[in-house]
């Protein structure tokens, strides 16, 4: 947990969200570009979503991180 404070205020210093963090996949030589991860209560997601015009369609909660299906709000796909 001390760990994951430390990131939270390490984020929050520079601008950035707190559940956010930057990765990348690799495997031997090969690695995907850099990408962002955010890791936020379902609750936050469904409002960070409607804010940006997309909506939570479904989301599979676990022990741990959970699995979302988002997509673009009909009224904002039809513009």
């Amino acid at each position: 947990m001390p760990y994951h404070v430390g990131l939270s205020k390490w984020n929050r210093n520079r601008g950035r969200h707190p559940g956010q963090i930057r990765l990348r996949a690799r495997w031997s030589d090969v690695a995907t570009s850099w990408f962002d991860y955010l890791f936020v209560p379902v609750e936050e997601l469904k409002e960070l979503a409607e804010r940006a015009g997309w909506e939570l369609v479904e989301y599979q909660p676990g022990s741990g991180p959970y699995l979302a299906v988002l997509r673009v709000h009909e009224a904002r796909a039809a513009t």
